[in-house]
Parts: structure tokens; C-alpha cells; sequence
């Protein structure tokens, strides 16, 4: 499965910040930063500050990540 995955698969249970995340997907910090941006990019899922902290984001599944998720026949 790939980092992607495990993440957005990971975010379906609720939202999460970075720092915990990365160790449920086997991933570092900064690689699970570097997946998670992509995946905001991509408009899979979204993020925002923890009580206003800017280097502190709760990032979260979007509709688009879901619908990734499910299995093409």
C-alpha cells in the first residue's frame, strides 16, 4: 500500500495532526508533512491550524480522498 494510502485510509477514522499520524503509517514526520501536502494538493484532503498555531495543522479526509479509496471494478 502506498504512503498515499495508508494516510488517507488512516485519516478515515477523523482528523489528525502530522506528528501523529506518521507513526501509525510507518512514516517520519517530515515524509508524512511531505505526503500530506501532496495529498492537499491534490485535493484529497484539507487542513487547518490547531487553536490558531501556524505550524500545527488537524488535517482531514476530503469526499475526493473517499472516493479514491474505493475499489474500481
Amino acid at each position: 500500500m502506498s504512503p498515499e494510502c495508508h494516510i488517507l485510509r488512516d485519516l478515515l477514522a477523523g482528523q489528525s495532526t502530522a506528528d501523529s499520524l506518521a507513526p501509525r503509517c510507518n512514516l517520519s514526520t517530515v515524509k508524512a508533512i511531505a505526503h500530506l501536502l501532496t495529498l492537499k494538493r491534490d485535493g484529497m484532503v484539507t487542513s487547518e491550524p490547531v487553536y490558531g498555531l501556524k505550524n500545527l495543522h488537524a488535517y482531514r479526509i476530503t469526499l475526493a480522498g473517499k472516493e479514491s479509496l474505493k475499489p474500481t471494478n
